[in-house]
């Protein structure tokens, strides 16, 4: 039965439209469950009004049921956060810096690793446009080059002014383009120099408004803007601005600065012991360079080039411009002529002129000793060029030359004098008439081209010292005092040369005294049997009661002998 009535209570709420109504209880009934149903269960609270409707205010209505409680379980506000660790805080944060730290250290060595290989990279690209000067060749000639063919270009870490371009052809063969703005006295220092036998650079002069200068500018201007334009040297408009430029032969080689800034001290001194032999024993070879040395002094003593070896002038010399090729020979380089005004500067004219003549006489006369002057060389090689602290310091090459060879750079000198012989006043004004018209003719008032170094009236008188080894011209000193004697109506002269190799000159006047004028010592009047009592008592001659024509006639002479570069004094010698 039981089982029965489940299942048609089960078939009841399946099909609800089989379902039976039930029968609605009785009032009485209803009425004794709501009392008993009041009694015991409060009546539920009136559902929340929809979302939207408004609430009522009235005095009936209820209040708005209180937020449901947390999930945490129990009612009222969330309890506060616990009180923060000071300490721990610190250890996190200091943690944290340290990591930020390590991983910007981290970047910044990544940043200069790409650095570095970007500039690696760049230079691999740049090494590829040099010119290995190492082991680059002179081309064979200056003249007949084909400028097509010029494959790289390069320009001189250092030089003056616009400085000096390398240019390479097939199978690294190198010249050398130079657009100097001195570019006559440049010229001519080449000339001299080739005059005398001095061993420089090859000089070649190409004006730039000729067809093969045309393509000189045409061929460098491309090359140099096949370049990245932040290496670009604008060499095309430099060129064109120049009436003239200079080819030079390429030597290969170093100077004597380069040679001491890239070896070891060991290694300088090895170098100098294979050019010139060991400190006390100089070879035929090191001889041979060393008075190779001195006809270079006897050139820029001539031109008066004070940037290169320090003898006659009160620098220190500059090594840069002293080379040696492969084979250890010394080659001059920038070497141009660089005279002054004798009309402007003549106090510093006749004080060179002086030094000049003091030099020759004084090694003429004595070709076996030192000379204090050339002596300096000998240091510049031994303990360098000023201190580390100079920007021109050059180290020293720790080699003595000794005393032998000074000797050698003496007997140099000397040798080069004898070639001075025909060197005179219209020999210079052909050289500067020959190369050097045609580009006078361009040079203007801004742009003087180095012609205001050019002195031919210094040139001539250094010459003439050179030619007679400081000894004064018999024929300059007759042609002064006879001018002298008409000038002021002087009594009688003669110039008679007299001592060792007639190497003095003695200038007697009338009968009464004679005047001997030595080079670079006191002239010593020396008088006849007259005036021997009081030339015993060391008297003036004006004491000795000279009379007025003789005593004009020695002042004159003081002065023809002050501007020889002698000394003349007016005491009688004891």
């Amino acid at each position: 039965m039981g089982g029965c009535a489940s299942k048609q209570k089960e078939q009841r709420y399946d099909d609800p439209e089989k379902q039976e109504p039930e029968a609605s209880p009785s009032p009485s009934a209803e009425a004794d469950a709501d009392g008993a149903a009041s009694s015991s269960v409060s009546p539920p609270p009136p559902p929340p009004p929809p979302p939207g409707a408004a609430v009522p205010t009235g005095a009936g209505s209820l209040p708005p049921p209180p937020p449901p409680p947390p999930s945490g379980g129990g009612g009222g506000p969330p309890p506060p956060p616990p009180p923060p660790n000071t300490a721990i805080t610190r250890i996190q944060a200091t943690f944290r810096g340290y990591a930020a730290r390590k991983r910007m250290h981290l970047e910044q060595r990544q940043l200069e690793f790409l650095r570095c290989r970007i500039r690696l990279l760049v230079h691999r690209i740049r090494k590829r446009r040099r010119i290995d000067l190492s082991t680059a060749t002179a081309v064979a000639s200056l003249h007949g080059i084909d400028w097509s063919q010029a494959e790289k270009l390069q320009r001189s870490v250092s030089g003056r002014s616009s400085g000096v371009f390398f240019v390479a052809f097939p199978g690294n063969q190198v010249l050398i383009v130079k657009p100097d703005p001195e570019i006559a006295a440049a010229v001519l220092g080449a000339t001299l120099a080739e005059f005398l036998g001095v061993r420089v650079p090859a000089t070649r002069m190409v004006y730039t408004d000729e067809e093969e200068g045309q393509r000189i500018c045409e061929c460098l201007g491309a090359l140099d803007e096949s370049k990245p334009a932040s290496e670009q040297l604008h060499l095309r408009m430099t060129l064109q601005d120049m009436p003239a430029v200079l080819l030079m032969e390429f030597v290969a080689g170093a100077s004597l600065e380069d040679l001491a800034f890239s070896k070891t001290p060991e290694q300088r001194k090895a170098w100098c012991e294979a050019v010139f032999g060991g400190e006390d024993d100089l070879t035929e070879d090191g001889e041979r360079r060393l008075r190779e040395i001195g006809h270079i002094l006897a050139y820029d003593a001539l031109v008066h080039n004070y940037d290169r070896l320090p003898c006659l002038w009160d620098n220190e010399g500059n090594a840069g411009n002293l080379m040696f090729n492969k084979s250890g020979d010394p080659v001059a380089i920038d070497s141009l002529v660089s005279c002054f005004d004798p009309e402007v500067g003549k106090v510093a004219f006749k004080a060179y002129l002086g030094r000049v003549r003091e030099l020759l006489e004084t090694i003429a006369d004595d070709p076996g000793s030192e000379h204090p002057r050339v002596m300096r060389i000998r240091n510049m090689l031994l303990k360098g060029r000023g201190t580390e602290a100079d920007e021109s310091y050059c180290p020293p090459m720790l080699y003595d030359i000794g005393e032998d060879g000074v000797v050698e750079i003496q007997a140099g000198l000397l040798e080069c004098a004898e070639r001075f012989d025909v060197l005179n006043l219209e020999v210079l004004s052909a050289m500067c008439a020959g190369p050097l018209a045609e580009l006078e003719a361009k040079a203007t008032k801004f742009k003087s081209l180095g012609f205001e170094k050019i002195r031919l009236e210094f040139l001539a008188a250094v010459s003439d010292i050179f030619r007679r080894k400081g000894v004064p011209d018999k024929k300059v000193l007759e042609a002064e005092v006879m001018e002298a004697k008409m000038k002021n109506k002087l009594p009688t002269y003669r110039v008679v040369p007299y001592g060792k190799n007639d190497r003095n000159m003695m200038i007697i006047c009338g009968d009464v005294s004679e005047t001997v004028y030595t080079p670079g010592q006191e002239v010593k009047p020396m008088l006849s049997q007259q005036w021997k009592a009081a030339a015993l008592k060391s008297m003036t001659l004006k004491d000795a009661g000279l009379r007025d024509g003789q005593s004009k006639l020695f002042g004159v002479l003081q002065e023809i002998a002050a501007r020889h570069g002698l000394t003349p004094s007016a005491t009688l010698p004891a």
